[in-house]
This record gives structure tokens, C-alpha cells and sequence, in this order.
């Protein structure tokens, strides 16, 4: 059904409602001129368009030669100032070539007086050689008087050796007998020896010390190795400690010239033995000369008394020395 135009409004309706009815409009209005128009815009359009796409590719081309032209403007600067460090080495190597010629010069000169030098040391040489001779001659005359005097000491280390241990044996002898003089003296002289550590001393006999553990023994208090080790104490007593003067206590004594760790080990087993076998205090004492640090330390940490020329020391008293500072 064919629309009804009345006026311009319905025109422009059925003209939005059938595009090709504008096709066929501008067919009649337009000249051929105008409507070829669009697609020679459009051709325009793109060639502008590969025109400036050739223009930004000719401006990067020229960015990057400006780059390339300052980057050879500064390699060039940098070889000039190359050629300049170059020229003023050659001035330098040219200066110590001349040096070099001068010390060559001074070097030859010396090999000169080297192999002067030379001559004179190969005739001294000689010299010394016919010396070496001389020398040769008297050190194998050396050598036999030292051979022979190398059997003489032989047998005089031998004969020392035989005298050292006759020595030795003598030492062990009188160590022996001082220790016995000592352990006597102890024995006779209980009081002036004890008395910086007991009062009202009585030393038990050998029989009374005997009689006191073999009865514990046969009790069964203490065993016959116990026994016998308290028999062989150097010296037993009786007295009261000046410390605790209200108590009676007895006292198992190992006597030596030179105090040692056994001593101390011997004394603590036979008081501890004793004690077992009377059920009374009985402190243990090493007595004698000579007392090592180490072993006064162990005295006290063993619970053992020490009596040392005159001077009597509990296992409480004892203070260890403080090290020395480096």
C-alpha cells in the first residue's frame, strides 16, 4: 500500500522509512559530480593518512641520524683525546727509551767489572781449594781423636749412669730414714708435734691400738684389712681439739717428710675405719715437712687435717690461692 504525502513532515517520515526511496532521491537531485564525491574523500582520506604515516617514519629516520651524528660528533672527541693521551705516551716511551739506553750502557759497563770480578774469585778459588785440601786432612785427624773421644764419653755415661743409680738409691734411702726419724719424733714427741691441733694427748702403743680394732674385728665392725691398715697408721692418739675442747677424740696420723696424695687417702680410710670401729669421732691428720698446694686441696675437700712445721690447718680453714691475672 503506497503512503499517503500530504506534507513535508510525512516526506521526511517515508523517507526514514524506505532508504531506498534517498538513494533514488539523491540519484535525481544530485549530479553525477557530487556523488562521486565520497569515495574520491575517502581515497583522499587514506592517501593523507600513508602520507603522514611516511612523514612520522622520514622525522624518526631523522631523530635517529641527529642520534648517530652526535654519537660519531662525541666517538670523535673521544679519539681526538685518545690521540692526544697517545702522543704524550709516545713522549714518555721515547724518554724511557733514552733512560733504558743509558742504563744499558751502566749494565755493560758493570758486566765488565763483573767478569773482572770473576777472574779474581776463580783465582781465589784455587786458593781455596788447596785450603780445603789442608782442612780435609786435619778434620779426618779430628774425627779419629773425636771417635775416640766419643768411646771415653761412652763409657763415662755408662759409669755416670751406674753412679745415678747408686744415687737414686741413696735418696730413696734417706728419704726413707728421715721419714722414719720423723714419724719417731711424732711418735716420742706427740705433744710438741699435735699441739697446735690437740690438748691432753695420750699416743696409743702398737699393743693398744691392736687390742682396740681386733676386738671391732671380732665384732664384726670393721673387716681384718680395715683392721690391719689401722695397726700400720704411723701414729694413734687420744686428745681434745683445741677447737672443741669438750670433746675427747682420736687421731690417725700419717707422718712424711714431703706430704703426698696417698698420705691423704690413707689417713681419710683409716680414721673412717676407726670411727667404725669404736662408734667415737676420730679425725684423720697428715703431718710432716713439705706440702704441695694440690695436695692441701685435696686434704680438705678428703675431710682431712693437716699439720705442717708447727702450723695445724682444718679442712674448713683451707683457702685455695687465687689465680694469678695474666
Amino acid at each position: 500500500m503506497s503512503a499517503v504525502i500530504k506534507d513535508w513532515p510525512d516526506l521526511i517520515k517515508a523517507l526514514e522509512d524506505h532508504p531506498e526511496w534517498r538513494r533514488e532521491l539523491r540519484r535525481l537531485v544530485l549530479s553525477d559530480e557530487l556523488l562521486e564525491l565520497p569515495p574520491a574523500f575517502r581515497n583522499l582520506e587514506q592517501q593523507v593518512a600513508e602520507i603522514w604515516t611516511v612523514l612520522k617514519e622520514m622525522q624518526e629516520r631523522e631523530r635517529q641520524i641527529q642520534m648517530a651524528i652526535q654519537e660519531l660528533v662525541a666517538a670523535q672527541r673521544r679519539t681526538d683525546e685518545r690521540f692526544e693521551e697517545l702522543a704524550e705516551a709516545q713522549k714518555r716511551t721515547e724518554a724511557r727509551v733514552e733512560q733504558l739506553a743509558e742504563a744499558q750502557k751502566r749494565t755493560e759497563k758493570r758486566v765488565e767489572e763483573l767478569a773482572e770480578a770473576q777472574k779474581r774469585t776463580e783465582a781465589r778459588v784455587e786458593q781455596l781449594a788447596e785450603a780445603q785440601k789442608r782442612t780435609e786432612a786435619r778434620v779426618e785427624e779430628l774425627a779419629s781423636a773425636m771417635a775416640e773421644l766419643a768411646r771415653s764419653a761412652e763409657r763415662t755415661q755408662r759409669e755416670l749412669e751406674g753412679l745415678g743409680q747408686v744415687v737414686r738409691t741413696l735418696t730413696s734411702h734417706v728419704d726413707k730414714l728421715r721419714g722414719w726419724q720423723l714419724e719417731y719424733h711424732h711418735q716420742r714427741y706427740a705433744p710438741a708435734y699435735f699441739g697446735p691441733l690437740l690438748r691432753r694427748i695420750h699416743v696409743l702403743s702398737n699393743e693398744e691400738v691392736a687390742r682396740l680394732v681386733e676386738d671391732a674385728e671380732d665384732k664384726g665392725l670393721i673387716t681384718g684389712e680395715e683392721a690391719y691398715g689401722v695397726i700400720k697408721a704411723d701414729v694413734v692418739c687420744t686428745g681434745r681439739l683445741k677447737s672443741r675442747p669438750q670433746e675427747e677424740v682420736y687421731a690417725v696420723a700419717e707422718v712424711s717428710w714431703t706430704i703426698s696424695e696417698e698420705d691423704v687417702r690413707r689417713a681419710a680410710k683409716r680414721a673412717q675405719a676407726l670411727q667404725k670401729a669404736l662408734g667415737k669421732t676420730v679425725i684423720p691428720v697428715v703431718a710432716g715437712v713439705h706440702l704441695d698446694l694440690d695436695v692441701a686441696a685435696l686434704a680438705a675437700m678428703e675431710g682431712v687435717y693437716t699439720l705442717v712445721q708447727g702450723k695445724a690447718t682444718a679442712p674448713e680453714e683451707f683457702k685455695p690461692k687465687p689465680p694469678e691475672a695474666d
